[in-house]
């Protein structure tokens, strides 16, 4: 009899560790859940927005020659050169230089790295194209654009489920 309670006693010992490990787990687990939270919001809502201002300036730049009618194509290459693919590329390396602090803001910021180097990477071969006058490098600058555009409806619906998963309400545009 003195076995079976010794036993039962251990038992009970160890369910009781078992149920303060389980504890100390989802301690973690909310403590993980708070850091995506929080990267999330400081990604979308701080430092986003603080440099977004390069990629507008570099799209607006490369739309213009599509909305004004009387631009020549010199003026176009000159903008795409001295304005749009600077403004593009200081903002990748400052999107690249933002400090993530979790696996899932991570990816999140690569898909908006890749679609704004295959923004850029567009721009290159439309001003090769200008400059060689070659109409093959505006069909894969389209090509580019299109994948571009396919990463960034990534990188919306990637925001939209860390926003469902960690409880996150961003409010305006996703971009």
């Amino acid at each position: 009899m003195k076995k079976i309670i010794i036993f039962v006693s251990l038992m009970t010992v160890a369910a009781c560790g078992l149920v303060g490990c389980g504890k100390d787990k989802s301690k973690g687990q909310e403590s993980k859940d708070v850091s995506v939270q929080q990267d999330i919001v400081e990604f979308v809502n701080e430092e986003v927005p603080a440099i977004r201002t390069y990629r507008d300036s570099a799209i607006a730049t490369y739309n213009s020659y599509f909305e004004e009618s009387n631009m020549d194509t010199d003026t176009f290459l000159q903008e795409l050169t001295t304005s749009a693919m600077p403004d593009m590329q200081t903002f990748i390396d400052k999107l690249e230089d933002v400090d993530i602090d979790t696996a899932e803001v991570e990816e999140l910021r690569g898909l908006y790295v890749s679609s704004a180097q295959k923004q850029y990477d567009a721009m290159e071969l439309v001003t090769k194209a200008i400059q060689e006058e070659n109409p093959d490098y505006l069909t894969q600058a389209d090509l580019l654009i299109a994948e571009a555009e396919n990463l960034l409806s990534q990188y919306e619906s990637q925001l939209k489920l860390l926003c469902i998963d960690y409880d996150v309400e961003i409010n305006g545009s996703f971009e």
